[in-house]
C-alpha cells in the first residue's frame, strides 16, 4: 500500500474540511431561511449560524439613497453560502498536526462567538430606530395621504421619518435628557 505524500494527506483533509462545512451549511441555512419566516419570524438563527451576514443587515436596511451598494448586497447573499466551508477548509489545512487545527478551530470558534455577540448587540441598537422610523412614517403619512402618495414622495417620506426617528432616540440617549 502506497502512503500519500505529505501535500495529497494536506489536499485530502482541506477536501473533507470543504466537504464537512457543505454539509453543515445546508441545514443552517435551511433553519435560518425557515426561522426568518420570509421576513416576517424572527432572525435568531441567522444571527446564530450567519453573523457576518446579518452585521451587514442593517447597513442594507437603513442605506437612504439609491439601492445598496452592490459588493454589500451581493456580500449579504454569498457569505452564509461560503462561511462553513472557510471554516472546513481553515481547519482542514492544519489538521495534520491535532494541536493545529484544535487551536485553528478554537480561534474561528472565538471569532464566531464574538461576531455573534456584534450582531446581537447591533441589531438590537438598530431595531429601535427602525421601528421608531416605520411609525413616524406610518403615522404621518400613510393615514394622512390614503396610500396617495407617489414612489418619489414615499421614499422621501421614508427619509423624512427616518431622519426624526434618529433625532428622536439620541435625544433619548442623550445622558441627562430625561
Amino acid at each position: 500500500m502506497k502512503v500519500p505524500h505529505r501535500a495529497q494527506r494536506k489536499m485530502l483533509y482541506v477536501l473533507i474540511g470543504l466537504g464537512a462545512g457543505i454539509l453543515f451549511t445546508l441545514p443552517t441555512l435551511l433553519l435560518a431561511f425557515l426561522s426568518a419566516g420570509g421576513g416576517h419570524g424572527n432572525y435568531f438563527w441567522a444571527n446564530v449560524f450567519f453573523p457576518y451576514s446579518m452585521i451587514l443587515l442593517p447597513m442594507l436596511m437603513l442605506y437612504e439613497g439609491p439601492p445598496a451598494p452592490l459588493l454589500v448586497s451581493w456580500l449579504f447573499y454569498l457569505l452564509p453560502c461560503v462561511q462553513f466551508p472557510i471554516y472546513g477548509i481553515l481547519i482542514g489545512a492544519f489538521a495534520s498536526s491535532f494541536r493545529k487545527a484544535a487551536t485553528v478551530a478554537a480561534i474561528i470558534g472565538i471569532a464566531h462567538v464574538v461576531a455573534v455577540a456584534a450582531c446581537f448587540i447591533t441589531v438590537a441598537s438598530h431595531e429601535a430606530e427602525r421601528a421608531a422610523a416605520h411609525a413616524a412614517f406610518v403615522e404621518k403619512y400613510d393615514t394622512n395621504c390614503d396610500g396617495k402618495l407617489s414612489p418619489e414622495e414615499r421614499q422621501a417620506a421614508s427619509r423624512e421619518a427616518a431622519q426624526a426617528a434618529r433625532e428622536a432616540l439620541k435625544k433619548k440617549e442623550t445622558p441627562g435628557s430625561r
